[in-house]
């Protein structure tokens, strides 16, 4: 069992969840507006899988929408522990990436602030997983946090990253972020939250001539954000 994420880390990090089930983060926010734009939201019935619930404040509020068939994944027994006693929910515990579902069989699938805490092997690998449980025509939504050129140059020598977060692996950048999940799908949309400029047209279009000079590709050139991308598998060619 990986104790990185037990009581301490929640109560340090995530203090209002732990107290308060009924709200959502700003990024989460986001996220639900991402599928309640899609056609997705008009049908109750469909099977929604969340990895990395944490306290699962997020399936909470699906939940009350009256989406029934949702499942909660997560590494954290105390998070589990937590959300057990508050929803019922199907809530899985996983040591890996190994997603215990049947292939085909997730209609929308969110992930949200995940991939910061893996490496890249395990990055490429959630990735193939996620893309194995969904369904063909199937909704991946995640959210997570890109830094930025000069963060990474001036301040990530003396801090671990920007939000304080000691668990996390790798940090991300927008350009390449996008381009990992390409590989497994095709982009719907993305936006970001949190921008310090608010011109995220042109920092992304930065983002894309620093990425062909070979330096790594920033979200914001001067400080951090939060994307949101929604996505669908990409249709396999048959013969």
């Amino acid at each position: 069992m990986n104790e990185k994420y037990n009581k301490k880390y929640y109560l340090l990090r995530y203090t209002q969840l732990v107290k308060n089930k009924n709200i959502l983060l700003d990024w989460q926010k986001k996220m639900l507006q991402f599928f309640e734009e899609s056609p997705f939201s008009t049908n109750k019935n469909i099977k929604i899988l969340e990895f990395g619930c944490g306290l699962a404040n997020f399936l909470y509020v699906l939940r009350r929408k009256k989406y029934r068939k949702t499942i909660g994944l997560d590494i954290s027994r105390f998070a589990l522990k937590q959300i057990k006693e508050r929803y019922k929910l199907i809530l899985i515990c996983r040591s890996d990436c190994n997603i215990p579902i049947k292939s085909k069989s997730i209609d929308v699938c969110f992930v949200s602030h995940v991939f910061e805490h893996l490496g890249k092997t395990e990055f490429s690998f959630l990735l193939d997983e996620i893309n194995r449980i969904m369904k063909p025509d199937g909704l991946l939504i995640s959210s997570h946090p890109v830094h930025s050129l000069v963060s990474t140059l001036l301040i990530f020598p003396y801090l671990i990253n920007l939000e304080g977060d000691w668990t996390h692996k790798q940090k991300l950048f927008a350009h390449s972020l996008l381009i990992n999940i390409r590989r497994k799908f095709d982009l719907i949309k993305y936006s970001y939250d949190h921008d310090a400029l608010g011109s995220n047209i042109i920092t992304y279009q930065l983002s894309k001539i620093f990425s062909i000079l070979g330096i790594d590709d920033i979200h914001n050139p001067l400080f951090y954000g939060n994307i949101i991308i929604s996505a669908k598998p990409q249709k396999k060619e048959t013969d």
